[in-house]
């Protein structure tokens, strides 16, 4: 999304990009459980009502992981952590 609103620019695909941030660090994609779809489904109105950003709360909150980000609306949330 970042390279298709021009926020960021690359020299490659967005795949690419994440094929080589995949293999050039220490991350682990995580699939959307029945867990974590219930959790964001369930979780209060301190999370705001976008989809996604309900998505990474109940991942960060059911993993145990803080989210890293400059979304103010996560930010903002004080069930789990963000750093930025």
């Amino acid at each position: 999304m970042l390279v298709k609103r021009k926020r960021i620019e690359v020299d490659e695909s967005s795949v690419n990009l994440i094929r080589i941030i995949l293999s050039s660090r220490n991350y682990t994609v995580v699939n959307i459980t029945p867990e974590i779809a219930e959790m964001s489904v369930n979780l209060d109105s301190t999370i705001n009502g976008d989809p996604a950003d309900r998505l990474i709360a109940a991942t960060s909150i059911l993993k145990q992981a803080p989210v890293v980000t400059a979304d103010q609306n996560l930010r903002n949330a004080t069930v789990f952590e963000t750093v930025w």
